[in-house]
Order: C-alpha cells, then sequence, then structure tokens
C-alpha cells in the first residue's frame, strides 16, 4: 500500500469523466484497488447529475422594479382587497393570480398566530384587519355570518371526540338539567 490517501468511490466516479462506460469506471476501480461495482457508479452520476441540475434552477426572478410577486402583495396592506392588489400589479406590468395573494396573506396570518415570531423567510409579520373592515363580504354589518346547523353538529362531534364521549354526554346532561331547572322556575 502506498501512504496516498485513498480516494472514497464516490470521489475515484467523479473523478472519471461521464463519458467512460460504467463497466470501464468499475474496472479501473478495481485497478486502484477500490471495491466498486457498477451500482455504485450509476448511483454517484445520479447524485452528480441531480446536483447539476439544482445549480442551475432559476432563482426568482424581480419583475417589477426589482420585486418579487411576493413582494409586491407585501407591500399592499392586508386591508387592501386582493382585485384592488391584483389590479394594481396589471398596471405595473405584473400577473398576479388570486391565489398568490391569499397565500401571502396566509401564510402572514399563521405568523401572527405563532405568537408573532418571522416567518422563515424573514418575511414581516403583518397584522390583519378586523372582519368588519375586511372587503370580502365575511361581515357587512360588523358580525359574522352564522354558522349552519351542520357546522354546529360538526364541532360539536370534534369536541365530544376531544373530552370523550362519556364527559360529553355528562356536560350536556348537566347543562340540560341546568337550563330546564331554570325554565321550570319560570313556570311552576
Amino acid at each position: 500500500m502506498t501512504d496516498a490517501p485513498m480516494m472514497s468511490k464516490a470521489e475515484f466516479v467523479r473523478s472519471k469523466p461521464t463519458l467512460l462506460s460504467v463497466e470501464e469506471v468499475v474496472a479501473q476501480g478495481k485497478e486502484a484497488g477500490l471495491a466498486i461495482n457498477s451500482r455504485d457508479v450509476h448511483s454517484e452520476r445520479y447524485a452528480m447529475k441531480v446536483r447539476a441540475n439544482k445549480k442551475q434552477s432559476k432563482p426568482a426572478k424581480p419583475v417589477v422594479a426589482g420585486m418579487t410577486k411576493k413582494e409586491f402583495v407585501l407591500s399592499k396592506p392586508a386591508s387592501m382587497p386582493v382585485d384592488t392588489v391584483i389590479e394594481l400589479a396589471k398596471k405595473e406590468g405584473l400577473t398576479i393570480a388570486r391565489g398568490v395573494v391569499w397565500g401571502v396573506r396566509s401564510k402572514l396570518r399563521r405568523a401572527k398566530r405563532n405568537k408573532g415570531k418571522p416567518l422563515p423567510n424573514g418575511a414581516p409579520v403583518m397584522a390583519m384587519p378586523p372582519a368588519s373592515e375586511r372587503s370580502n363580504g365575511a361581515a357587512h354589518n360588523g358580525s359574522a355570518p352564522e354558522p349552519s346547523r351542520e357546522r354546529l353538529a360538526l364541532l360539536l362531534l370534534g369536541a365530544a371526540r376531544e373530552l370523550g364521549y362519556r364527559e360529553a354526554i355528562s356536560l350536556l346532561q348537566d347543562d340540560r338539567a341546568k337550563s330546564l331547572g331554570s325554565t321550570l322556575s319560570l313556570f311552576p
């Protein structure tokens, strides 16, 4: 053995041109004293290809005055209606879909729920306006629309599963007894 450090299988495969056939690389590896097989060559060449493709992937390109679509949406107040954001983007020569605006704003709301921690990409956390100030029609008169009976039933079932059915039944029976007790006292 020589005093020169041994090359790993992966380093050996990377050092050979890709024009060499797999069999030739295996033969040269065995001559160099490496226990190399065709699977090693194929897997390392695939890894090389993947790494090369990652290097070639295009970054998000600035579209309007050095701004990406996300930055453009973040530059507008959260209280601005989605359609208005899209119209302003069109005037700037930028095409933004409704889903992009909603997606960016959704991430901001999630960040706010996470106790104001900044987003992983460092985007600022913006406060959402109260429902009465939003223009999405969710609250016309300052109050939320009444949930449907089905929605209430689903919420009740979810709470029952969370508490456990026995505990939920017990709570409902206690509440019913209290409400019946209060109505019975009104009508002797």
